[in-house]
């Protein structure tokens, strides 16, 4: 991993002025949250591409999708909370039933929020992971997040991009390119695989450098096109090893280990552990907090390794 860290909302904007230098087919909304989701800092460079539409996000979405027949691409911008739930409707049926054009690119996802917990999604992805022609998008580091921004800008179709707020290494080569649906290999192993989405990425290569000190080949890979996925390219790479774990600061139910636990059922069934949120509500705190307060660690990432290997049938080296 690189020493380097960004926060992946630093990452997008730095990715949206670097698009914006080279393309004007696309305008910048948002819902009176420039500060929260850093979109101040494409505003101060190209002020005349900016349409602020106040705390409406119901609206701004109403707008989105009116922008998006012009042959413009709109690029709404809000906390998850504020547009992926209370405009939930709204861009279900505005953009995503009738197929619009339509970024939505959201921040305050998961308990990364930190003192922000109670107004942050940790239900997002199953709340609109159901919802038909979108795709979901989490990328784990800067060079992923770029890679993302370039390849939503040039989809045609709605697309809901997910940021962060805490630093994070870079995790994937510089040269990556984001292939559409599928989950990208961070780090190879033969003994389990560990998947993680967005932020918790890089916590999963370190578990796999600690576990590799302990004679276990652990294999990392990023969720990063949530949806829609190449389920049998997954099941394949994770079908290598013995077992899976997952991690997320978001609900299980509904997230990344529902999600996982689906693609394996149809491809490949074997056991998996889960880590994140257990169908609560996170607590209050800061992000490193609530991070070990719900166990969603490198140190718990080892054990639940450990047992998932024991019930693939491999007794883990200690």
């Amino acid at each position: 991993m690189s020493a380097e860290s960004l926060s992946l909302r630093q990452s997008y904007v730095d990715a949206l002025i670097a698009c914006a230098a080279k393309r004007d087919d696309f305008v910048v909304l948002d819902a009176d949250a420039m500060g929260a989701t850093f979109v101040d800092r494409f505003t101060d460079r190209f002020p005349e591409r900016h349409v602020r539409c106040g705390i409406a996000e119901q609206n701004m979405i109403g707008m989105a999708a009116g922008i998006a027949t012009t042959g413009l691409i709109p690029v709404a911008n809000a906390t998850a909370v504020s547009v992926g739930l209370r405009a939930l409707e709204q861009f279900r049926t505005s953009v995503c039933l009738a197929n619009r054009n339509v970024k939505l690119v959201v921040s305050h996802v998961g308990i990364d929020s930190g003192e922000d917990s109670a107004a942050a999604a940790i239900e997002d992805l199953g709340a609109l992971g159901s919802i038909p022609n979108l795709t979901i998008l989490s990328p784990s580091d800067d060079v992923e997040m770029h890679a993302m921004v370039r390849w939503m800008l040039d989809h045609d179709g709605p697309v809901y991009l997910r940021t962060g707020r805490s630093p994070v290494p870079r995790v994937l080569a510089e040269n990556h390119v984001h292939a559409a649906g599928r989950w990208p290999t961070v780090r190879e192993g033969d003994d389990v695989t560990l998947v993680g989405v967005g932020i918790t990425v890089h916590l999963m290569v370190e578990a796999a450098e600690r576990l590799a000190r302990e004679g276990v080949s652990a294999q990392v890979i990023a969720a990063s096109s949530f949806k829609p996925t190449d389920g049998e390219h997954f099941a394949a790479r994770a079908g290598r090893t013995s077992a899976v774990v997952t991690m997320e600061d978001h609900n299980v139910r509904g997230g990344l280990a529902s999600r996982v636990s689906e693609l394996l059922a149809w491809h490949h069934p074997m056991p998996v552990e889960s880590i994140g949120l257990e169908d609560r509500f996170p607590a209050n705190g800061s992000a490193a907090g609530l991070f070990e307060h719900h166990g969603i660690t490198v140190e718990h990432a080892i054990e639940r390794a450990r047992r998932a290997l024991e019930r693939g049938g491999v007794q883990a080296t200690r």
